[in-house]
């Protein structure tokens, strides 16, 4: 069986979300159970559960000196099967919120060499037509704007399912579990 795998993310509160949302159910996007991303650190696979809660520790002490962040997206996109919205207003502070999670410690799970792109991920759509289709409609919706208050570790499930593992508001003490840490 494959072993529980990682990732930093934000999940921005988006003015069209709701419209986003149901053009990836409509035309088959992936992954179902999340809503649009952005990626803050690499994938990473603990091998323990002690290394699990070292990461938990440092990424709730890192957004304890972090505040909400307005940005803007535009220009849909694909990269492979992903849509993207690329970040215009905020990308600097997304990029600089990347920096500080995958800071010094843990380095064996956080760092990585290049950052991830800053871009909001829609999803996947393995169908190339319905990328194409997805990506139109998104474009016609111009800028859609978000405010990220919080990061989010992501668990990939050995189906390639995703799931919400716990939640980090920013500036405040509080840990939002929604399930275990799985090694």
């Amino acid at each position: 069986m494959k072993p529980a795998q990682y990732m930093v993310v934000v999940l921005p509160k988006l003015d069209a979300e709701a419209e986003l949302l149901r053009l990836r159910d409509r035309y088959g996007g992936q992954p179902d159970a999340i809503p649009p991303y952005v990626q803050l650190t690499g994938v990473f696979t603990p091998s323990d559960l002690s290394e699990a809660a070292s990461v938990n520790e440092y990424v709730s002490k890192a957004r304890r000196r972090l505040h909400a962040i307005a940005a803007s997206f535009h220009s849909c996109f694909e990269l492979g099967d992903k849509l993207l919205l690329k970040a215009d207003q905020g990308a600097g502070e997304l990029t600089a919120l990347q920096r500080e999670v995958a800071g010094p410690e843990p380095t064996s799970f956080l760092a990585v060499e290049e950052l991830p792109r800053s871009d909001l991920v829609l999803g996947r759509f393995p169908d190339p037509m319905a990328r194409t289709q997805v990506a139109a409609q998104v474009n016609r919706m111009g800028r859609v704007l978000g405010v990220i208050d919080a990061l989010v570790i992501l668990r990939i499930g050995p189906e390639d399912d995703w799931h919400i593992t716990a939640q980090y508001p920013f500036g405040i003490g509080r840990v939002d579990y929604f399930e275990r840490f799985l090694t």
